[in-house]
């Protein structure tokens, strides 16, 4: 550790760190037919990092996209789509500072595609109108894949 104390930090550094990635490569890959798994799916949580493995199917990606279409029968309304889990909701109090989208919508077919980070199961999207006396509508999204894996649908919102 002295000696390390004595060179050049950035020599330091990339000593460092390519001592960190050599050890983190050395990993348990087994080679029996039943590590390669290429459908992609997931056989079932893995009990230790000696037992997780990687399927050729999955990219890795930590975001997966939702395209969401909404057809609202207004001339003016606005939409917000926010993470709120739980089944019961109070639009009146939801902090619409975190939804994810908030825009204005018509009565034409609106289209947005959504980035969502893979913990994010379920959406919900409320649509408030100008007209005075209409509640807001709520509608819920719920994920049907298994948690990372893409979402291969289209949420449709109406009324």
């Amino acid at each position: 550790m002295i000696l390390l104390m004595k060179l050049p930090k950035f020599i330091t550094k990339f000593l460092l760190v390519a001592v960190f990635l050599s050890v983190a490569s050395c990993g348990g890959g087994g080679n029996d037919a039943s590590s390669n798994n290429s459908s992609g799916t997931i056989q079932g949580p893995p009990q230790s990092l000696d037992e997780l493995r990687i399927t050729m199917g999955n990219e890795l990606s930590t975001v997966a996209e939702l395209n969401v279409e909404v057809q609202i029968n207004a001339n003016k309304s606005f939409l917000s789509i926010c993470d709120i889990p739980g089944e019961e909701l109070d639009a009146d109090t939801v902090n619409y500072e975190k939804c994810i989208l908030r825009t204005p919508i018509d009565n034409n077919l609106n289209a947005f595609k959504i980035i969502l980070p893979n913990h994010i199961d379920s959406l919900v999207a409320i649509v408030w109108f100008y007209e005075t006396g209409r509640q807001p509508l709520v509608q819920r999204w719920q994920r049907i894949e298994a948690v990372g894996l893409p979402i291969d649908s289209i949420w449709r919102v109406h009324d």
